[in-house]
């Protein structure tokens, strides 16, 4: 589970987002985001802490072994919304997501592109590449740089490769950087290879 983690720093221990005042629920809905999160499998050896249903933080289905979770975006840390939270924002789990959608090009540093057509590395200040898969803009400015099917990989919350389908060598391109060994796994993500379509992502099936 997930509760408050600083920004480029190791993460906390999770524990319910705090509930700011009432005053400052306007703030608070522009500060929203979304956080691309993968699946926490028994077994792990990572901590969990239960807590009461009110209280657990909200997560809803992307693809694959990830998941979206909704977080204000505070300047040293990110506070994970609760199902409690978000009733007092007066917010449903549709309502949250498009807003947290459409906060996101507001909340993020400058992307970056690296590399040359057609694999690139995406980078966005450290916590947000993974993130990007969420994007609701970026993938179609993407389209003169990746003419064709998008295909990405986030393999860590700090990288995010892209390529297209329509490359020959694109799926073995992104089998390996799935498979690049992270300097630190705190920030594993998935292994899995995705691919945009109806401007969605899904599970690549054809090439594993």
């Amino acid at each position: 589970m997930f509760g408050l983690f600083r920004k480029r720093k190791e993460e906390a221990q999770p524990v319910a987002a705090a509930s700011p005042s009432t005053d400052h629920d306007k703030d608070v809905l522009e500060r929203i985001v979304p956080m691309i999160k993968v699946v926490e499998h028994q077994g792990t050896g990572l901590q969990h802490i239960e807590l009461p249903e009110g209280d657990s933080p909200i997560s809803n289905v992307f693809a694959g072994d990830l998941i979206v979770m909704y977080a204000e975006d505070l300047p040293d840390r990110f506070a994970y919304l609760s199902k409690k939270r978000m009733r007092e924002l007066g917010l449903n789990m549709d309502e949250l997501h498009a807003l947290a959608i459409q906060n996101l090009p507001n909340r993020i540093p400058e992307i970056q592109l690296h590399g040359s057509a057609p694999r690139f590395m995406l980078t966005a200040g450290g916590n947000f590449e993974a993130t990007l898969l969420l994007h609701p803009t970026l993938w179609d400015s993407l389209a003169e740089h990746l003419p064709g099917t998008p295909m990405a990989v986030v393999p860590s919350r700090d990288l995010l490769f892209v390529t297209c389908l329509e490359w020959e060598e694109g799926p073995a391109f992104m089998k390996e950087m799935a498979e690049k060994e992270l300097e630190d796994n705190r920030y594993a993500l998935s292994k899995l290879v995705f691919v945009r379509h109806n401007n969605s992502w899904i599970v690549d099936s054809f090439h594993s």
